[in-house]
């Protein structure tokens, strides 16, 4: 689960409105509904009209809750290798001219 809608679940509760009275109030699909219920990610369209038609912010209807433990992240610089300056390249620079004679199939 990535995302937690349970503020607005309880949004829905305290206005007595159903999810199916919701979904039509956005203009959402019954998937889109479904894939909330299951703590997935909606579009950005769909937040705007959900934010629109409440006067809210992302932040009052959702919240991220990360679905790994923080022990097991690494920062994104540890999964990439560093990259080699270019001067410290072994292979020697070749210009284009170069390189597609060495493609292209000798006529002798």
């Amino acid at each position: 689960m990535a995302f937690s809608y349970d503020k607005l679940w309880k949004l829905l509760i305290d206005r007595k409105m159903t999810k199916e009275n919701f979904r039509i109030l956005i203009k959402a699909s019954p998937t889109t509904i479904a894939a909330m219920g299951k703590g997935e990610g909606i579009s950005p369209k769909v937040l705007d009209r959900i934010c629109t038609a409440f006067h809210c912010q992302p932040g009052d209807i959702m919240e991220h809750v990360p679905n790994i433990s923080a022990a097991e992240t690494k920062p994104f610089s540890e999964h990439a290798e560093p990259a080699k300056p270019f001067s410290e390249s072994n292979e020697p620079v070749r210009s284009f001219s170069e390189r597609s004679k060495e493609s292209s199939p000798s006529t002798n």
